[in-house]
């Protein structure tokens, strides 16, 4: 259906996620059966009524529930963006979506280099708590038109994680030509609760269930799952036809290849 993935053109992994998700929520959607994330927004006071925030938010939910399928439910998580305009100090919201996380090393490593923050340069690493750390308030500045001032103005844009999707998928994206090798260091529990806005239960905290590895070659890159069992709850090590038990699945992950994708499935507390 994607011409990418045609005539064997090396479509990547990443890519083929994205597209899978948003193909399969698009043939399964149908409106108003949306009950997960969307329920513990009914009659819910927002802090921010001067805004006319609720306003924007029932507006937006109302548009979403026109659209949402069971990929919505499990993998889809909502954003806040907060437009400030610097002439008149006017704010505005404006709710989007997304499906994965991406998570892009190099420019974690240039945040932390910048603020001197346990940067080594003989071993550098990076953590998933250093993305959401200097992701948790992402500031940008544009010419946008002010209604409130009637003409363009500078404006700050603030976003944040709004809701946060029962299925978070974090894509690692490298540099191609990167000088500085970097390691990704990531643990089976990730706990995501001081960086979103609606907490929908008391600790906001995800385990690892899949990961996607890249094995690089002269030849070809080839993809490889490791997968935890729901049977056995153990990892195993899936490669085409051959299946193999994992016993340290955060060491032999990072060992056995470059991880590329990051499935965790929340449980909420």
């Amino acid at each position: 259906m994607n011409s990418i993935f045609r005539d064997n053109q090396n479509g990547s992994c990443k890519d083929f996620v994205i597209f899978f998700l948003t193909q399969m929520h698009k043939e399964l959607a149908k409106p108003n059966i949306s009950k997960i994330n969307n329920s513990n927004l009914k009659d819910k006071q927002h802090p921010f009524n001067k805004y006319n925030k609720n306003i924007i938010l029932e507006n937006f939910f109302n548009g979403f529930n026109q659209e949402c399928s069971i990929i919505s439910d499990y993998f889809f998580g909502f954003t806040e963006t907060n437009i400030e305009c610097l002439n008149c100090n006017n704010n505005n919201f404006n709710y989007g979506i997304f499906n994965c996380i991406i998570f892009k090393l190099e420019e974690i490593n240039k945040k932390k280099k910048i603020e001197n923050l346990q940067y080594n340069n003989l071993n550098n690493h990076i953590s998933l708590n250093d993305y959401f750390f200097y992701n948790k308030e992402i500031l940008r500045q544009y010419q946008i038109f002010c209604q409130n001032c009637n003409k363009f103005c500078e404006c700050k844009l603030c976003s944040k994680i709004f809701l946060s999707p029962n299925i978070l998928i974090i894509i690692i994206e490298r540099e191609k030509y990167s000088q500085t090798p970097i390691k990704l260091d990531f643990t089976e529990t990730i706990d995501i609760t001081e960086f979103v806005l609606e907490k929908e239960a008391s600790k906001l905290i995800y385990n690892l269930y899949a990961v996607i590895t890249s094995i690089n070659n002269e030849k070809s890159n080839n993809f490889v799952a490791s997968c935890k069992s729901p049977i056995d709850n153990k990892w195993y090590r899936y490669d085409d036809e051959k299946v193999y038990p994992i016993n340290n699945m955060e060491k032999e992950a990072i060992e056995y290849g470059t991880p590329q994708i990051l499935f965790y499935e929340k449980i909420n507390l």
